[in-house]
């Protein structure tokens, strides 16, 4: 897995404990990819690289990682993924982990059936699985991005504008 640096990083308690009150907060069990990156890289904003590869859509960026809680937070994965399951924007069995452009773009994880561990983005859009599926739906505004976490992570890129201010702002990324 490629090294992924904040501008901003949080301060998250990753103890087993959280992961399983998230766990049973969302209804599910969370990938194993995700809470091993969580555990080496954190959560945080202003991330790099950020830019999505994918073959469907361009311009999809990662903001921030949502903080690890299991409080209402709206930034916290537990209160976003409440918060647009009861809005009626994604099933029960999608974890929201991270945003962009102010909240419209939502990344999530599957949780259940043949997908479990795929990694999705919805744009405004939105996502209903029973968990049977063998493919994402064609919606507009929902694409399928990696077939599990460690894949999306090795999907992203820095533009290298976006890095150089970056780097003026934050440090060398590999530095």
């Amino acid at each position: 897995m490629q090294l992924i640096r904040y501008g901003k990083p949080r301060r998250d308690d990753f103890c087993e404990a959280t992961f399983q009150r998230i766990g049973k907060l969302v209804g599910g069990t969370i990938p194993d990819e995700y809470v091993g990156y969580l555990r080496e890289y954190g959560t945080g904003r202003k991330l790099q690289p950020n830019t999505v590869k994918s073959g469907t859509v361009n311009d999809l960026r990662v903001e921030e990682f949502l903080t690890v809680s299991d409080e209402d937070d709206p930034e916290s994965v537990a209160g976003a993924t409440r918060t647009f399951r009861a809005n009626g924007m994604i099933s029960d069995n999608i974890l929201l982990f991270a945003e962009a452009y102010g909240g419209h773009l939502q990344y999530g994880l599957i949780l259940e059936g043949p997908l479990y561990g795929s990694v999705v983005a919805m744009d405004s859009a939105r996502l209903i699985l029973d968990g049977r599926e063998t493919e994402i739906p064609n919606v507009k505004g929902v694409y399928h991005l990696a077939r599990s976490f460690d894949e999306f992570i090795d999907s992203l890129y820095s533009d290298p504008q976006e890095l150089e201010e970056w780097e003026e702002d934050y440090g060398p990324l590999n530095g």
